[in-house]
């Protein structure tokens, strides 16, 4: 039942892909965006949805989300708000499903009183859902990296995540220039988000050398993956590209020590680095070391930035205690930006202030600013800036889309991450 589930759900993805593209909302260079936002700001706080799954497999999305979004926030309305405003965060589960996320979507649009932009969505439901953010000209700050959405040209669509494209590309670079592996297996779960990375990290792979010798769908969150660590086995693979979720990877790798031993070494994409998926494996393993022996996982660079202190500053003044390695930091620096483009643009209108985004975050001649206080006393004093986030550069291409520096990274036995190799962006782009 489970896998009819699944598969009807793919089907349906890829049914709602259909309807938008044939009512007018196709991907790709012409996509007919709003002329004009459908959102009106009042008097009042101006609302931030953040948009993802906070129940089922991929609810550490919606989750690890919600602190950045806050911590954004209280650092704006502890300066005093914006042009009268201050923010306030909201969330909607999305449930990371297609069928469910649509009609969800268009309720918040519908119902959210001064609703200022969308936080979200994630790769999960990201294909059937942006065409309606294009359609009503909502301002989208989206951590949606999958592939249908590379080439995606609007006005309102910001994409904070690097391409999965690019992301699969690192994983394939480590195991092929960094350990020299030559043989590779795919196993990964059937969400659309875990999906949209397996044909990046072929194509990688095969272009740098490697060879894929099996490829293995996991339906997340069933009793038993022998099926598919036997068929994996079979064909002798050197190293394995995954991303399942927490529980799921749980029964995957306490099967494959039973079966076989954890002796092959595993590459893992972002959210493998989760404390959620650390907690659950080692919890099945019994060993709080032996994850970080065979898993190492890619995401983008953690190493601190400028903006860093900034962003824990704000951490612990909103929800003192708070562990930054459970949480995502992109809407922290999504609000920053929201809110430095508001004061060039002069106005809580994203017909006016949507345009100034770039603003912020393109002219490499400004002056670097971390924080939106040190922005916004700089362009009261009419300089140029630049806004530098905890990732590094913000700037979003024609695309709409940031590029990341990656780094290889594995657990330690209390649960920290250790870094293992940089990889630079320009070492990437060619493949």
């Amino acid at each position: 039942m489970t896998r009819m589930f699944a598969r009807a759900r793919n089907v349906l993805t890829l049914v709602l892909a259909g309807v938008f593209m044939a009512s007018g909302t196709a991907f790709g260079g012409n996509n007919p965006d709003a002329k004009k936002t459908s959102l009106h700001i009042g008097s009042g706080a101006i609302v931030f949805d953040v948009f993802a799954p906070f129940s089922g497999p991929d609810a550490r999305y919606g989750a690890h989300s919600i602190p950045s979004a806050e911590a954004g926030a209280f650092g704006i309305n502890r300066s005093g708000g914006v042009l009268g405003h201050k923010f306030t965060i909201t969330q909607t589960d999305s449930r990371g499903d297609p069928a469910d996320a649509v009609p969800v979507l268009n309720q918040v649009i519908a119902t959210t009183t001064n609703l200022g932009a969308v936080l979200g969505p994630t790769s999960d439901e990201g294909v059937a859902t942006i065409p309606i953010l294009q359609r009503d000209g909502i301002p989208t700050f989206a951590q949606a990296p999958i592939v249908q959405l590379d080439h995606l040209q609007s006005k309102w669509i910001f994409q904070i995540l690097a391409p999965d494209a690019t992301a699969g590309i690192a994983m394939a670079y480590v195991a092929a220039k960094i350990h020299h592996w030559t043989k590779a297996a795919l196993m990964f779960n059937s969400e659309a988000g875990a999906q949209s990375l397996t044909g990046p990290v072929t194509k990688a792979f095969k272009k740098m050398g490697g060879q894929i010798v099996t490829s293995v769908t996991l339906t997340p969150d069933q009793a038993s993956y022998r099926t598919e660590i036997l068929k994996l086995l079979s064909a002798h693979p050197q190293v394995i590209f995954t991303e399942p979720d927490a529980q799921t990877a749980a029964t995957l790798w306490s099967e494959m020590q039973q079966i076989h031993g954890l002796t092959i070494p595993v590459i893992g994409s972002g959210p493998t680095t989760g404390d959620d998926y650390y907690q659950a494996v080692t919890s099945a393993l019994g060993s709080k070391t032996a994850l970080g022996k065979f898993l190492i996982s890619i995401t983008f660079s953690t190493k601190y930035t400028k903006a860093t202190p900034f962003f824990l500053a704000d951490l612990n003044r909103w929800k003192a205690g708070s562990d930054p390695l459970l949480n995502h930091v992109n809407y922290w620096d999504s609000i920053n930006v929201i809110a430095l483009a508001m004061l060039h643009a002069h106005s809580v209108n994203p017909d006016k202030w949507v345009p100034a985004v770039r603003w912020v975050t393109n002219d490499l001649k400004g002056t670097p600013v971390y924080n939106f206080q040190d922005g916004r006393r700089l362009m009261a004093k009419g300089k140029h800036i630049t806004y530098i986030g905890t990732k590094g550069s913000m700037y979003f291409n024609k695309y709409g889309t940031v590029t990341t520096n990656f780094e290889s990274v594995h657990f330690d036995g209390n649960g920290g991450l250790k870094t293992l190799n940089e990889i630079s962006a320009r070492s990437l782009t060619k493949y």
